[in-house]
């Protein structure tokens, strides 16, 4: 009896919930962890030792320390990958690579140097690496591509253990269903690739380069939202590993409200491991895009508002917009060979300075690719903050102004560079988010502007500065949207800084669900504890 309460309360202690700060250091204990990390005779030897000689009697431990016991474990654990094409499945400093797949991340904010990386090769790895996450109860980041320019979601410092997707990366296409799926360490160039010559295109992003996971757990803007709605809304299917470190399938027929949360709610419920996607039937498109004066902004914007009216009867339409101090960027593209639509006669009325990308009939992979290849050389830091509110002249025109003046100081002050990007929404691209189930994400069905405002910079001593930068320029369209009547809650989640409340802005239904959802897949709240940053449930309501 007292053997099985030993195992019982470890196998509680580990699968279920956070471990105290010292191990079940009997026998019984330490060979129970074992045979639940699947050691081999070997491994249990050495993880038995290692426990022995330095985890067991320790009453306390600093997070750093957590750290490295969780990645001796896993170095013990995790030998070479089986398919030589992967990235090595444990990685510390004294590895070769481990700068390189420190700077992976969009944002050098973001590097940091994690007491190790883990880099799992299949689901069970997964749950592998979570079972040593509770075990030791250390710090943790996830990270899929590292697009995420918040320092601390998808990076962690010494405390902590980066777990790196990067080797879940199938890519499988089955025509029979018209869907795909895909690990969440591909990145969409993938793919487009993958789907380039099918007729059929994945509702993803817009930038090649970022990786498919936080994108869809954010939600995912994409092009043709008034067809299909945010991206999120063609998820099929997901395959995820929960904080005891068990696989489930979420969909519409099993764990319907974890499949719901997973669709906008963040990284709040445990490791995605596949996602199923829905295909569309998307074989010819037209798209074109021009490089503008800053003197033909104010008539562009004037423009804009026409376009996001007449968008409302037009589900096909999509509009790029993106103000530098240098130069403005207008992207048009339809989701149909119609060369050039009459809903955009304003703009291509209006005289520019280049062609970006010529007018063209291609596919949706090749529109995707024609954005590619427009990051700097040199490292930089950024960051980004997003405002929601109906579109309006007045407001464009005074966030425009108030941009143009903040643009010149900070150029000055630290040599930073600040876009201001309209992002057009309509009613029918709301209403087309909640199809397949619906999601946490609740945008009004209204025509409306998901502003965002970037900066990047070089010099860490202005981290602060540039966070207040695009805060202060988002508050004030959003101010100025409020004083008109015109603004809306919703923050759109793969546009917001760590300082914006974005699972609030979803509504008070939203947030309750998201937190019933998370306390009943993750009991002990391991992802609320644990994970080292993110948009957490736990701290809706906190900022």
């Amino acid at each position: 009896m007292q053997l099985r309460f030993l195992v019982l309360q470890f196998l509680l202690q580990i699968w279920c919930g956070l471990a105290s700060t010292a191990l079940d250091c009997s026998d019984v204990g330490l060979q129970t962890l074992a045979n639940d990390l699947e050691a081999t005779a070997d491994q249990r030897v050495q993880l038995v030792s290692y426990a022995e000689a330095e985890i067991c009697g320790q009453q306390t431990a600093t997070s750093q320390k957590r750290a490295i016991h969780a990645c001796n474990i896993a170095r013990i654990l995790f030998r070479s990958p089986v398919n030589s094409s992967l990235i090595a499945t444990y990685i510390d400093d004294t590895s070769t690579n481990f700068v390189n797949r420190t700077e992976v991340n969009w944002s050098d904010a973001c590097w940091t140097n994690s007491s190790c990386i883990v880099s799992p090769e299949t689901p069970n790895d997964v749950a592998r690496s979570l079972r040593i996450i509770t075990s030791t109860n250390a710090t943790f980041a996830v990270r899929s591509g590292g697009h995420n320019p918040n320092s601390g979601f998808a990076n962690v410092g010494h405390e902590g253990v980066l777990i790196d997707t990067v080797n879940l990366n199938n890519i499988v296409f089955d025509n029979a269903t018209n869907t795909m799926e895909i690990g969440p360490g591909v990145r969409f160039g993938d793919v487009y690739s993958k789907l380039q010559g099918t007729g059929k295109f994945v509702n993803g992003g817009k930038d090649t380069s970022v990786g498919i996971g936080g994108y869809f757990l954010g939600g995912g803007n994409t092009f043709f939202t008034s067809r299909y709605g945010v991206s999120a809304a063609g998820i099929k299917s997901v395959e995820i590993v929960l904080a005891n470190s068990t696989i489930v399938e979420a969909n519409q027929s099993s764990n319907r409200d974890l499949m719901w949360a997973l669709k906008g709610g963040g990284p709040n419920f445990g490791i995605v491991t596949r996602y199923d996607l829905e295909t569309v039937e998307l074989p010819y498109v037209w798209f074109e895009a021009r490089l503008y004066n800053p003197s033909s902004t104010p008539a562009l914007i004037a423009a804009a508002v026409r376009y996001q009216a007449a968008a409302e009867k037009d589900p096909d339409a999509t509009l790029v917009f993106q103000v530098t101090p240098t130069t403005t960027l207008l992207g048009f593209s339809y989701a149909k060979p119609i060369v050039r639509p009459p809903i955009f006669d304003e703009f291509l009325s209006l005289p520019y300075n280049s062609t970006y990308t010529n007018s063209t009939v291609g596919t949706a992979s090749d529109l995707a690719f024609s954005y590619a290849g427009t990051e700097p050389l040199v490292a930089q830091k950024y960051m980004i903050a997003t405002t929601t509110h109906v579109p309006s002249l007045e407001v464009y025109t005074e966030g425009y102004q108030r941009y143009l003046n903040m643009s010149t100081e900070v150029a000055g002050a630290f040599n930073a560079t600040l876009t201001f990007g309209i992002q057009p929404f309509t009613s029918l691209a709301a209403t087309a988010s909640q199809r397949n189930g619906g999601s946490p994400m609740h945008p009004p069905p209204v025509s409306q502007n998901w502003f965002v405002a970037t900066i990047q910079w070089e010099d860490p001593n202005y981290n602060a500065a540039a966070l207040s930068t695009v805060r202060s320029l988002a508050d004030s369209i959003k101010q100025s949207a409020q004083r008109r009547g015109l603004g809306l809650s919703f923050e759109f989640m793969n546009d917001a800084n760590y300082k914006q409340d974005v699972l609030s802005s979803y509504g008070n239904s939203s947030a309750a669900r998201l937190r019933a959802v998370s306390e009943q897949v993750d009991p002990q709240q391991v992802f609320q504890k644990l994970q080292n940053g993110g948009f957490k449930i736990s701290n809706a309501g906190a900022r």
